[in-house]
């Protein structure tokens, strides 16, 4: 089972708001019979973070590895890659 105990205090709001995306799916569920499955991220990547493609956050390493292939191939910033 996920969401066992309180998020950590560095990111208790942004953990809560994505539990509750648990909660919003059960109760409509019950309302309407209506069933849902959410996909969501569990990291998220800024300047600070490890980008390295071994050890990681995966968001940050796709991220790394798509710069690096575009690098590769001289691919210009304006075009979408």
């Amino acid at each position: 089972m996920i969401h066992l105990g309180p998020p950590h205090d560095s990111n208790f709001g942004y953990s809560y708001a994505k539990r509750l995306v648990d909660v919003y799916n059960k109760a409509y569920h019950q309302q309407h019979g209506c069933q849902f499955t959410s996909v969501i991220p569990t990291n998220i990547y800024g300047p600070h973070d490890n980008f390295n493609v071994e050890d990681g956050h995966v968001i940050p390493g796709l991220i790394h590895k798509v710069y690096k292939a575009k690098r590769k191939l001289h691919v210009p910033h304006h075009t979408a890659f």
